[in-house]
């Protein structure tokens, strides 16, 4: 794990919302050395080849529903997104709702 200082969490939709809307930032953020965890929804994963290049970048599902109004569902998003802040110990938290 590196130091708490040099991660960051980058939170989107999907992993075709980090590639278009965040992209740029993530390839900047890897090229200063920091290390980076994308987190989406576990939909469309094989769009993420576009960063399987980079150096320090992961990428972490979680649980995330789009569309629902489900309270369970909620909670359970929220418990994996304090789940993976708690792990990853990022100093920033970029995040991409729409």
């Amino acid at each position: 794990m590196q130091s708490a200082s040099r991660n960051c969490l980058v939170l989107g939709i999907s992993a075709r919302s980090l590639i278009n809307f965040r992209g740029d930032l993530i390839r900047s953020l890897s090229n200063k050395g920091l290390h980076v965890t994308l987190s989406s929804s576990r939909f469309d994963l094989g769009n993420l080849d576009v960063f399987s290049r980079l150096n320090n970048v992961e990428y972490q599902a979680i649980h995330l529903k789009r569309n629902g109004l489900n309270f369970y569902d909620d909670i359970k998003t929220l418990f994996d997104i304090s789940s993976l802040i708690k792990i990853s110990k990022p100093k920033f938290v970029f995040s991409l709702w729409h």
